[in-house]
């Protein structure tokens, strides 16, 4: 602020962070540009999406969501969500009725505070193929599924850290680039993606849409689906004090 206002660095280091954003779990999440229709994110039934996350939180609330707005008690879209006891990933045309879902683990395990992998494919082709990995590896798949999906008609776009409808269940946690792809990634890619670090300086753009990589903004360096941001802290680098 002065000439004579510079500090002196006793001790503490700079810890690269990387670029992440950081929710709140109350008012936080991304919402996206779009407009509005089957055709937003230039994706259908078919896609796929991997992202990092570090959450500590038992009930971290939704981490990525595309919904319509509630109807005479009926939903139709997807999430990868928060679920009662155990997270998972919902495909609904319906949210009371005509449900595939796949349990995606144990809250208690997502919730230990180190970065995780996560990627959902959905096979748009037959409505029941969906793929779930956890660092890299295939963890559920078509046969934990359940119901029948018919033809979904979104209302809404892609919300990043809430539910599209309302901006509610909040994300309680950080997270590192999220990739959208039009395509179903193979278990190969997925390794790839994995093994390729937090996060990836240059993947595959064969298929992807849109990027997150919740730099100084919310923005898809990918394609034009850009985020705004409500109260989520992002960037890179961060002090850390070592308590002496």
């Amino acid at each position: 602020l002065g000439a004579d206002a510079d500090g002196t660095n006793n001790g503490i280091t700079l810890v690269n962070v990387n670029n992440y954003a950081d929710f709140s779990g109350s008012s936080s999440y991304i919402s996206t540009s779009g407009t509005q229709s089957d055709t937003d994110f230039q994706i259908g039934d078919t896609f796929s999406i991997s992202l990092w996350f570090k959450t500590t939180s038992t009930s971290f609330g939704s981490i990525i969501n595309r919904w319509g707005s509630q109807n005479s008690g009926s939903n139709n879209g997807w999430s990868l969500l928060d679920s009662g006891t155990a997270a998972s990933f919902r495909f609904s045309s319906s949210w009371s009725g005509d449900a595939i879902r796949v349990n995606t683990g144990t809250n208690s395990a997502f919730s230990d505070g180190n970065w995780h992998h996560l990627v959902v494919t959905y096979d748009g082709t037959d409505h029941t193929g969906v793929t779930y990995y956890l660092d890299g590896s295939e963890e559920s798949s078509s046969a934990d599924l359940t119901g029948t999906v018919g033809a979904i008609t979104y209302s809404l776009p892609v919300a990043i850290g809430a539910y599209s409808d309302g901006y509610t269940d909040n994300y309680d946690g950080a997270m590192k680039q999220a990739l959208i792809y039009s395509d179903v990634l193979s278990s190969s890619e997925v390794t790839t993606l994995y093994n390729s670090g937090t996060p990836v300086t240059s993947p595959s753009t064969s298929g992807l849409v849109s990027r997150y990589d919740f730099t100084a903004n919310a923005n898809d360096s990918q394609g034009s689906n850009n985020g705004t941001s409500s109260a989520i802290k992002l960037g890179t680098g961060a002090y850390y004090w070592d308590g002496s």
